[in-house]
């Protein structure tokens, strides 16, 4: 755990110790001095982790890709299909807020594996505004991870990559590196780089047949004292710790989101997790699968007859 918890305070420093990063620090502080950022920056070293731990994890691989991922001198790097790069609120140093609800996370780890962090709201529901408020808004706060649940095995087609690439370069301040000179021109190899494409055809998404309604967990310890968290990171006492009205419209929106998933991409998973025991669920099964295309269609036409 504390090796765990030290590469999330790694990735947050990594986020903040940048050219960009700092700018951005200098403007919620509203000073200048490199000291006095310093210092800030110590201070806040901890400031994403609560809300990408509340997140959903996915470890992506470009291993079948012969393009791999690049590095910019901004490596962590946040998308969300509504703010675009170019425009002037969300150009240069200015990053979507992580906690706008659309917003996604990119960490490279090697040349050939990244991480995408989506927030769990998002995840349930693709469907609401992206710029919308992610439930917890709170960024210095305790809260659990479940390391069962981080995603793998999911191999990007080559298009992919040289997309997450755009991404990556389109965020950086000033600088990209690629081991191959071609690789830092992504755009020249793709049909469309309109950056909301990116979120609507759920680029950067997780694999949604890998997620469950609920998460409240509950921690008991040896003095007798125990803990509990809700999905979101809210406590107990709490009036977001359970939000029935929210679980019941994101119940829906899952299920949805999981129909759709499968009818674009197929029976068999993109990638799975060890969550209940070690169990890897690879694809929906015959007879499921075709009671999700059933109930898919069904949606699509009640859909059509309501417009």
């Amino acid at each position: 755990m504390d090796s765990f918890q030290s590469f999330l305070t790694f990735v947050s420093i990594q986020k903040l110790r940048t050219p960009k990063g700092l700018y951005q620090l200098s403007k919620l502080t509203n000073t200048r001095s490199k000291p006095t950022l310093l210092i800030v920056l110590q201070k806040l070293s901890q400031m994403h982790c609560a809300i990408w731990c509340d997140a959903v994890w996915e470890i992506v691989s470009a291993e079948a890709s012969p393009t791999k991922f690049v590095l910019t001198d901004h490596p962590v790097t946040q998308y969300n299909m509504g703010a675009f790069p170019g425009s002037k609120k969300y150009g240069g140093a200015n990053d979507p807020d992580l906690r706008f609800a659309g917003t996604h996370t990119l960490v490279p780890l090697t040349s050939d594996k990244l991480l995408i962090l989506t927030n769990l709201s998002w995840a349930r529901n693709p469907y609401q505004n992206p710029m919308g408020q992610h439930p917890n808004q709170v960024l210095m706060r305790d809260t659990l991870f479940n390391a069962t649940k981080v995603q793998t095995g999911r191999l990007l087609t080559e298009e992919e990559v040289l997309k997450i690439n755009f991404i990556m370069k389109s965020r950086a301040y000033r600088f990209v590196a690629a081991s191959e000179g071609d690789w830092l021109f992504p755009e020249k190899r793709l049909g469309t780089t309109h950056w909301s494409s990116f979120g609507k055809e759920w680029l950067l998404m997780p694999e949604p047949r890998n997620l469950f309604m609920g998460g409240e967990t509950y921690v008991g310890y040896q003095n007798g004292r125990s803990e509990a968290w809700g999905p979101y990171g809210h406590k107990p006492w709490e009036r977001e710790f359970k939000n029935e009205r929210r679980k019941a419209r994101e119940s829906e929106t899952l299920e949805r989101f999981q129909d759709e998933f499968a009818a674009k991409f197929g029976p068999t998973y993109r990638s799975h997790s060890d969550e209940f025991g070690g169990r890897k669920i690879n694809n929906d099964g015959p007879e499921y699968f075709a009671f999700r295309m059933k109930r898919h269609e069904e949606r699509r036409a009640r859909g059509r007859r309501s417009n």
